[in-house]
């Protein structure tokens, strides 16, 4: 009985790790690219001149956060896609993935997340460590790095508030792609900081 149960077991959380690698290839497709379909492209278009309307007056870096009520609503490819429509203007575009529950960011780009955003506000001085600068996209990204057991604690630092003010001196634009707002309260604690 126990094996029967065993066999199954594995064989739901063999299908579960397929339909995720089917989502993120079906995501990667998404990816903005010079060969992204024109309606595509004219989207995020469209949102980054609505976000450069609405922070007109807005002098320096602008940091703008990416949430959505729940979970897999398409947030961290539009993030994704954000950062790179404003990096297409020439504008210096840094993303950083604070998800630090589920991040998907590492996932799309086809990256390692073993160091990254959790592991710098553990220790500042792996700033030129963590960050990775993607040439064919235009941007720098900043991806999760190791998941903590307080995110929450972690994202509302001081050293949160110490790295966010650092970057700005670097960045014209800041994305911050965070957990969903319904489900948990990362996105409220990092929103001061935008």
């Amino acid at each position: 009985m126990s094996s029967l149960f065993y066999n199954r077991t594995k064989s739901k959380r063999k299908r579960t790790v397929e339909k995720k690698r089917a989502t993120i290839a079906e995501d990667r497709k998404h990816i903005l690219t010079s060969k992204s379909g024109f309606y595509l492209r004219e989207a995020y278009k469209t949102l980054r001149t609505n976000i450069n309307f609405a922070l007109a007056d807005t002098e320096g870096c602008k940091v703008i956060l990416v949430t959505s009520a729940m979970q897999s609503e398409g947030k961290s490819l539009t993030a994704l896609n954000l950062a790179i429509s404003i990096a297409q203007t020439e504008a210096k575009v840094l993303i950083i993935d604070c998800d630090l529950r589920r991040p998907k960011l590492h996932r799309l780009l086809g990256a390692s997340a073993n160091i990254g955003l959790s592991n710098l506000l553990m220790d500042p001085k792996k700033l030129n460590v963590t960050m990775s600068k993607l040439e064919s996209l235009g941007i720098r990204v900043l991806l999760s790095g190791d998941i903590p057991p307080n995110p929450s604690e972690l994202l509302a630092s001081a050293r949160m508030q110490t790295l966010i003010t650092a970057l700005r001196s670097k960045f014209d634009y800041i994305i911050i792609d965070t957990p969903p707002v319904d489900l948990v309260i990362d996105s409220v604690v990092l929103a001061p900081l935008t």
